[in-house]
């Protein structure tokens, strides 16, 4: 009698099973994630869930980046959304480029035999905070997928003339720069860090929320 009062009682306090469409999509996922970890590019994952960006290569984790906010935006004219690219979750772009690209001048390191410590020492590089220099307000990973990922330090505020009159001219294009832009707003600390170590051709992956 027990019995029959209390299974009623954990049917409905299980969990409901996943739907197949929700397997499949998460199948999916982990199937991307696999095949970025065997590939040999760099590559970002970008959690709104965790409020992180991560780069990584290979299973690896080389930095985690803290997201203070996150906004999704697609070219608009008169209120009406231009592009597709509605589902952005779950999705990979590749061959990720800085814009602006990072400027600095060739710098060669001869090694001589018979060198001093103190010599060898004055011919090491310069470490990337002491010759790149960064964008103060905001710089874009363009993605050739038509995708951009927007990075801007915390504080940053949109009113700047220059950068408004830009996105408006981009947006009023007959074919737009970008179909979708990722709006990240990271502290000033990794906002440079991002810039100033960001691999050539990264590849980028939004993840879905894990309920």
């Amino acid at each position: 009698m027990l019995a029959a009062l209390l299974l009623p009682a954990l049917l409905a306090a299980a969990p409901a099973a996943a739907a197949p469409a929700d397997l499949a999509v998460d199948n999916a996922v982990l199937q991307k994630r696999v095949e970025l970890a065997k590939g040999d590019a760099f590559y970002l994952l970008l959690s709104p869930q965790q409020r992180t960006l991560t780069l990584l290569l290979h299973e690896a984790t080389l930095f985690v980046y803290d997201v203070k906010d996150l906004t999704v935006g697609q070219p608009r004219v008169a209120f009406f959304t231009r592009g597709g690219a509605a589902q952005w979750q779950g999705q990979v772009w590749t061959d990720g480029t800085l814009d602006p690209p990072r400027k600095r001048e060739r710098l060669e390191v001869v090694a001589t035999q018979g060198m001093s410590t103190e010599e060898a020492e004055a011919r090491t590089p310069p470490a990337p905070e002491e010759i790149y220099e960064v964008p103060p307000r905001r710089f874009l990973v363009r993605f050739k997928e038509g995708v951009s990922l927007d990075v801007r330090p915390v504080g940053y505020t949109a009113s700047g003339f220059g950068n408004w009159f830009k996105d408006l001219f981009a947006a009023m294009k007959p074919q737009p720069d970008d179909v979708l832009r990722l709006r990240v707003v990271l502290s000033k600390e990794h906002f440079d860090a991002l810039y100033r170590s960001l691999p050539p051709d990264v590849k980028l992956m939004a993840l879905p929320p894990v309920p």
